[in-house]
């Protein structure tokens, strides 16, 4: 398979997102020329319709502010793989509970867009018509994995900008970039969630620590 292609594209995307979604796995992903498509199957049993509901709007919103950064300001589409037949009395697989709640303007308020399916081939034909090639113009990228190296490569970058400027809160910002830079660079393996904020954490200690410092200076006024 060659790198970039469109099925590379497709099994980067569902690696990605596979368990993003808190409560659901994701088992088809598209971003196009025109909308961020996805497939969720509900898979917690053990937590009520409230909770997948909440965290569902969280993980798309969070999404939704991703694409705009940039600058894929789409339109998104989760398709929920309800069940065919439903056999459990549990809200989370029920078609009517999640067609009701696709309707709830007041929740969702049009960021977003819930398709429930009964059964995984409602679900997946309802994916390939909104994915269908004929509805959008191509849509060119590329997934990059990024190291600890990059994140000290891009702070130790902004830090050297804010070393320029001479206001107080550049300077305070200019710490916090210093302190990720120094964490990012001690590690030099690629990066993975847990480490990111495990140095994310031990850099926002050093940087309460260097601004307790300014305070407790008589020149440096208080914050």
């Amino acid at each position: 398979m060659e790198p970039g292609s469109k099925e590379d594209k497709a099994l980067k995307e569902n690696e990605v997102f596979e368990n993003f979604f808190t409560g659901f796995k994701a088992s088809s992903v598209s971003v196009n020329g025109i909308a961020f498509l996805c497939i969720l199957k509900p898979q917690d049993d053990n937590k009520d319709i409230e909770f997948l509901k909440e965290n569902l709007k969280k993980s798309i919103l969070e999404i939704s502010d991703g694409l705009s950064m940039v600058g894929l300001s789409l339109p998104i589409y989760a398709i929920i793989e309800c069940e065919e037949n439903q056999t459990s009395n549990k809200d989370i697989y029920s078609f009517n509970k999640w067609h009701e709640i696709a309707g709830d303007q007041d929740w969702h308020r049009g960021d977003f867009s819930i398709i429930p399916c009964r059964g995984n081939n409602n679900a997946e034909k309802m994916f390939e018509q909104l994915a269908n090639p004929v509805f959008c113009s191509g849509l060119s990228y590329n997934y990059n994995e990024f190291t600890l190296k990059d994140f000290a490569v891009y702070f130790e970058r902004k830090f050297e900008e804010i070393e320029k400027q001479k206001s107080l809160e550049e300077k305070i910002k200019g710490m916090i970039y210093k302190a990720l830079t120094n964490k990012f660079k001690d590690l030099a393996f690629k990066s993975t969630k847990a480490i990111v904020e495990k140095v994310v954490d031990e850099a926002l200690v050093e940087w309460r620590s260097e601004i307790n410092k300014m305070i407790e200076m008589p020149e440096i006024e208080k914050i």
